[in-house]
C-alpha cells in the first residue's frame, strides 16, 4: 500500500465538513488521484488540500455569520401560521402550503424556512414562474429584512444575477433551476427548495415536481415545499409520501364576481376584447367607486391598443401604466409606487401570480393570454392568443383585494364559441378530460354569478373543477409516462450527456428560415419551410449586427416572426402578419423567425451563416415529412478493412471520399479542439496525439461488432441468396439496392441470421484495447468518451449488449483495420480484443453520472 494512500483517506474523512456543493467535486478528484501512480499522486493531494481547507473554511464561516433579524407583516394572513408552518419545515421533509392569493406565501415562506434553521448547509432556492415575479418577490424580501438586495436575499433570472458568498436566499425562474439541475444532478448548492406557483402546471414545473420526488429519494438532507392557492392539496401531499398540509385561509376581503358576456347593439359586430376591457375601465372609473384597476389583456399590442383608446376617452384623473415581461426594471417597478387618481396597469400575464400591486381594488380579466401550444400537424410550437385556464382566472381574480377594507370584483368575458356551437377552450381540449374540466370551471362561474368568494369558495371551485386534472397529472408523474420524462430521467438522474442537448435544444432553440414574407396577411405557412434550429443566445447575439448590415444595404427589414391570425384548429383559416424584430427581447415572442435571404448565406462547408451580405439566391426549401433517401443510401459488398479505410478517408479530407460533405472537417475540428486539450495544465492536460488516436481507435472498432459469428453468418447466406455466392474475406456491408426484388427478397429469407445490435457489442469487445491504448489509468475520461461513441453510434440512448461470439479470424481483421487508421504497430493491439461475452455490461464504462470535468462539456460539443 502506498504511503500517499493514508492522505487520501484522511482526506475523504474530513469531506463532510466541507460545503455540499463542493463534495462531490473534491471526491472525484480524489478517486482520479488513487487511481493515478504513486509517484504522480503528491502534487494532487496537494491541490485537494487546498481546495478541501477554502471550502471547510467557507462553511464555517457562513454558519457564524447567522441570518439578520425576521420581522413579519402582522397584516398578512399568513403571519399568523408561522409557528405552524416552522414546525412543520422542522419535522418534514415535505411541505404543502395550500394558501389563497394574497396570503403573504412567496414573500414569507423563505423567511420561515430561515427560521427553521434552513439555509445555513446550503442556499434556500426558491422558484418563481416569471422574471417579474422573482425580481419582486426578492426585492420585497430584502426590504422586509432591512438589507440591500443581493446580501441574504438574492434573485437568479436570465441574463442577470443578483448574489452574493452572503446570500441565503436565491428567488429564480424554475427554468434557471432546471438548467443548474443539468449541470448538477443533485443540486447540492440548496438544502431546501421552494416551488411556488404549482398551480401554473407549465412545462417546467411538472418537470420540477416530478425531479423533485426523485432527488428526495436521493438527498435525504434536502427539504422542499411546494405551495399554491389552486391545487388540489391532498393529491400532491399523498404524491409527496403524505406530507403535511398547512391551510392558511385568512382573508377578510372578499371578491365578487361579476360576469360580463360581450352585448353588441342592434346591427354592431361584436366588440374586441381590448373594447371590452376599455368599457369595463369606463364603467369603473364612472361608478364613483374609488380603487385602482388591473386589466389583463393577452400581447403587447393588445396594451398599447388599449392605452390609446383610454387616452382618447379623457377620463379625468387616470393613469395608465403598461407592464409586460419586455419592459425595463425601473418601468416594471412603476406599478408599484402611488399614483395621484386613479391607476390602470394593463399587463399580460405576467402579472398573475406573486405581484401584490398596492391599491388595486377591480380586476378586469380579459380571459385571454399567449401561451405555447405545439401543433402536431406541422410538429412546431406556436404561441397562439387562447383563453387562459380555471386556475389561471382564480388567480387573477386574488390580484384585487390584497388590503383591508377593499372588496374586489372581478369581471370574467365568456369563452369563444366554435361555429357548430361547441365552447372553443383551445388549447385545451385534447382529451376528454380537458374538456371535462373546462366544462366544469365555466359552469362554476356561470353558477357563483354576483357571489362573494371568499377562501372557502375558492377551494370548493377548485375541487369541483380541478381535482380529476390533477390527479391524472400525478399519476403520470408518478409512472413516468411519455418520451419526455424518459429523456428527463437520462439527462438528469443516469447522467445521460446525449439527452441533454436534446432537451436544451426542445426548451430553449429558436428555428429559423431564409425567407422573405409577403407584405400585410398571407395563408402562407412558415412552418411549411425547412428550418435550421439555433440557440435563442445566438439569434440575439446577431442582432445588432443583422440590423447594421440592413441599414447599410438600403433593406426595409432584418429579422421578422410570425404572428397568426384566424382559428388555430381550421387550418385554411389561418393567416399570419409578419412583424419586425426590434430588440433583442423580441426573440421571446416566437419560436420562428425570417431572416432576410440578402443577410445571409449558405454552404455545405460553412452551413447557415448570418450577418454575411449575399446576392439573396439562398432561400430555405419547402419541408418534405418523408424524404427520399440519398444515392449512397444502397451498399456495396465492402470488406472491414474496406469499409474502416473509407471511413479514415472521410476523416483526414482524401480527394476521393465518398461524403465530400464531411470531407476532412472533422479533423479540422479536433485539430482546434485537440490544440485546447493540449493547453491545459493539471489534470486536464491531454496530449493532442492521443485525441487524435481516441478519434481513429474510434473509426477502426466502432462495426467490431459486425465481425461476430452470426453477423458473419448472414452476411455469407444473404450473398448466396442474391446469388453472388460466399465473401472471401470478414464483410462489413452486403451488396443491396433498395427497390431491387432480388434484395428484398433475400433480406426476409436470411434476416433471422442477423443479429439486431453490433454497436454496444463493438463497444464491449474492444473495451480493454481502448483502455490500454489510451491510456484509461491517467485519462479515463477520453477512454470512457471513446467507449460511449462506438456504443452510441446508432443510438444515443443505448446502454445494453446481447450476448456475442467474435468470429475466428476477427482478431486478423481488427489488426489490419487498426493498421490502416495509424501506425503498423498498432495491430499488436489486437490481443486485448474480448472474443466474446455471455453478459457484456456496457453501462459500466460509459461517461458517469456527471461526466468528469471538461470532458463532459468538450464530449457534448464534438
Amino acid at each position: 500500500m502506498s504511503d500517499l494512500a493514508a492522505p487520501i483517506r484522511r482526506l475523504l474523512r474530513k469531506l463532510p465538513e466541507a460545503r455540499p456543493q463542493d463534495r462531490g467535486r473534491l471526491r472525484a478528484a480524489l478517486a482520479r488521484i488513487a487511481r493515478l501512480p504513486a509517484e504522480e499522486r503528491a502534487a494532487g493531494i496537494s491541490r485537494v488540500e487546498r481546495l478541501l481547507a477554502a471550502s471547510i473554511a467557507g462553511r464555517r464561516l457562513r454558519a457564524a455569520a447567522g441570518c439578520p433579524e425576521l420581522r413579519y407583516p402582522p397584516e398578512l394572513p399568513i403571519t399568523a401560521f408561522r409557528e405552524e408552518i416552522v414546525a412543520a419545515i422542522r419535522r418534514h421533509r415535505v411541505v404543502i402550503v395550500c394558501g389563497e392569493t394574497g396570503s403573504g406565501k412567496s414573500t414569507q415562506l423563505p423567511k420561515f424556512c430561515l427560521e427553521a434553521g434552513r439555509g445555513t448547509e446550503g442556499l434556500i432556492g426558491h422558484t418563481q414562474p416569471r422574471r417579474i415575479a422573482a425580481q419582486a418577490v426578492a426585492r420585497r424580501i430584502a426590504e422586509e429584512l432591512g438589507e440591500e438586495l443581493g446580501r441574504t436575499v438574492g434573485f437568479k433570472i436570465r441574463f442577470h444575477e443578483q448574489t452574493s458568498p452572503e446570500t441565503r436566499i436565491k428567488v429564480m425562474t424554475d427554468g434557471i433551476l432546471l438548467a443548474e439541475a443539468a449541470g448538477d444532478r443533485s443540486l447540492s448548492a440548496y438544502d431546501t427548495l421552494i416551488v411556488d406557483e404549482a398551480h401554473e402546471r407549465s412545462l417546467n414545473i411538472d418537470f420540477l415536481l416530478g425531479y423533485l420526488r426523485l432527488l428526495l429519494k436521493r438527498r435525504r438532507d434536502l427539504k422542499a415545499v411546494i405551495t399554491s392557492a389552486t391545487l388540489d392539496a391532498e393529491a400532491f401531499a399523498a404524491a409527496f409520501a403524505g406530507a403535511p398540509v398547512v391551510r392558511v385561509a385568512g382573508r377578510t376581503f372578499p371578491v365578487e364576481v361579476r360576469y360580463a358576456p360581450p352585448e353588441p347593439g342592434p346591427g354592431e359586430e361584436e366588440p374586441t376584447p381590448v373594447e371590452q376591457a376599455v368599457a369595463a375601465v369606463r364603467r369603473v372609473a364612472s361608478g364613483g367607486e374609488p380603487g385602482d384597476v388591473l386589466v389583463f389583456l393577452p400581447t403587447e399590442q393588445d396594451i398599447r391598443e388599449a392605452a390609446a383608446a383610454l387616452a382618447a376617452e379623457r377620463l379625468p384623473r387616470l393613469r395608465v401604466l403598461p407592464l409586460f415581461a419586455r419592459l425595463s426594471a425601473e418601468e416594471q417597478h412603476r406599478v408599484f409606487r402611488p399614483a395621484p387618481g386613479r391607476k390602470v396597469v394593463l399587463a399580460t400575464n405576467v402579472a398573475e401570480t406573486s405581484l401584490t400591486i398596492p391599491g388595486i381594488r377591480f380586476v378586469v380579466d380579459t380571459g385571454l393570454a399567449r401561451i405555447p401550444r405545439y401543433l402536431p400537424r406541422t410538429r412546431t410550437t406556436a404561441m397562439p392568443v387562447v383563453p387562459v385556464s380555471r386556475g389561471s382566472a382564480v388567480q387573477r381574480a386574488g390580484r384585487c383585494a390584497r388590503y383591508p377594507g377593499e372588496q374586489g370584483r372581478v369581471i370574467v368575458y365568456p369563452v369563444p364559441v366554435k361555429e357548430n356551437g361547441e365552447p372553443n377552450y383551445a388549447p385545451y381540449g385534447g382529451s376528454k378530460l380537458e374538456v371535462a374540466v373546462c366544462d366544469r370551471s365555466w359552469q362554476a362561474f356561470r353558477e357563483r354569478q354576483g357571489a362573494i368568494l371568499d377562501f372557502a369558495a375558492e377551494q370548493e371551485v377548485i375541487n369541483q373543477t380541478h381535482s380529476e386534472a390533477d390527479t391524472a397529472m400525478l399519476q403520470a408523474m408518478r409512472e413516468g409516462q411519455g418520451e419526455i420524462w424518459q429523456r428527463i430521467t437520462d439527462a438528469l438522474v443516469r447522467g445521460d450527456a446525449s439527452a441533454r442537448p436534446q432537451l436544451i435544444r426542445q426548451v430553449d432553440s429558436r428555428t429559423v428560415i431564409v425567407y422573405e414574407p409577403p407584405f400585410g396577411l398571407s395563408e402562407e405557412s412558415p412552418y411549411q419551410f425547412e428550418g435550421i434550429s439555433l440557440w435563442h443566445g445566438t439569434l440575439r447575439g446577431k442582432l445588432k449586427e443583422l440590423q447594421q448590415l440592413r441599414d447599410e444595404l438600403g433593406l426595409d427589414w432584418a429579422v421578422r416572426y410570425p404572428a397568426a391570425q384566424g382559428d388555430e384548429e381550421k387550418d385554411d383559416e389561418i393567416a399570419y402578419r409578419w412583424l419586425d424584430v426590434e430588440r433583442p427581447d423580441d426573440i421571446g415572442l416566437s419560436l420562428i423567425f425570417a431572416v432576410h435571404p440578402q443577410l445571409a448565406t449558405y454552404d455545405a462547408e460553412h452551413g447557415l451563416r448570418l450577418g454575411v451580405p449575399s446576392d439573396g439566391s439562398y432561400v430555405s426549401s419547402s419541408a418534405t415529412w418523408h424524404r427520399e433517401r440519398p444515392d449512397y443510401a444502397g451498399y456495396r459488398l465492402e470488406s472491414y478493412t474496406e469499409h474502416i479505410v473509407g471511413m479514415r478517408r472521410i476523416f483526414e479530407g482524401n480527394p476521393i471520399s465518398r461524403i465530400p460533405v464531411a470531407d476532412g472537417r472533422l479533423r479540422r475540428r479536433l485539430a482546434w479542439v485537440g490544440r485546447r486539450f493540449a493547453d491545459q495544465t493539471g489534470d486536464w492536460r491531454v496530449p493532442a496525439e492521443l485525441l487524435e488516436r481516441a478519434v481513429r481507435l474510434s473509426l477502426a472498432l466502432h462495426d467490431v461488432g459486425k465481425l461476430s459469428a452470426d453477423w458473419q453468418r448472414f452476411a455469407v447466406e444473404y450473398q448466396k441468396a442474391i446469388g453472388e455466392g460466399e465473401p472471401p474475406f470478414r464483410a462489413a456491408h452486403t451488396y443491396y439496392e433498395r427497390d431491387n426484388p432480388i434484395h428484398e427478397a433475400a433480406q426476409k429469407k436470411v434476416r433471422r441470421y442477423k443479429p439486431s445490435t453490433h454497436a454496444s457489442e463493438s463497444a464491449s469487445a474492444s473495451a480493454r484495447l481502448l483502455y490500454e491504448a489510451l491510456e484509461g489509468r491517467t485519462c479515463p475520461g477520453l477512454y470512457r468518451a471513446a467507449f460511449a461513441a462506438i456504443a452510441r453510434h446508432h443510438s444515443p440512448g443505448l446502454d445494453e449488449a446481447k450476448p456475442y461470439r467474435l468470429h475466428p479470424r476477427a482478431g486478423e481483421t481488427v489488426a489490419e483495420a487498426l493498421t490502416a487508421v495509424g501506425e503498423s504497430d498498432w495491430s499488436a493491439w489486437a490481443r486485448w480484443l474480448r472474443s466474446g461475452e455471455e453478459a457484456p455490461n456496457v453501462r459500466r464504462h460509459l461517461p458517469e453520472a456527471q461526466p468528469e470535468g471538461d470532458w463532459a462539456r468538450w464530449f457534448q460539443y464534438f
